[in-house]
């Protein structure tokens, strides 16, 4: 049983960090290909739309934690 789970988690980990590759790339591939600019600027504007997923989901757990915590 245990290890059944820990396989189902492993696989969607596993799953989350090839997606978060294939994201990568295609960034990459639409900086060259679509806009004709070197692709690191498009892994470098995947970063900073990380960086701000990162922020939004952060502050919105906080809100959530505070709203819970007052009543």
């Amino acid at each position: 049983m245990k290890t059944k789970l820990f396989l189902k988690h492993f696989g969607n980990n596993v799953m989350q960090i090839c997606i978060l590759f294939l994201v990568m790339a295609i960034c990459g591939v639409a900086a060259y290909y679509i806009f004709g600019v070197d692709p690191i600027f498009g892994l470098i504007a995947f970063m900073f739309a990380m960086l701000g997923y990162f922020v939004v989901q952060r502050s919105l757990e906080q809100a959530t934690r505070d709203i819970n915590n007052d009543f």
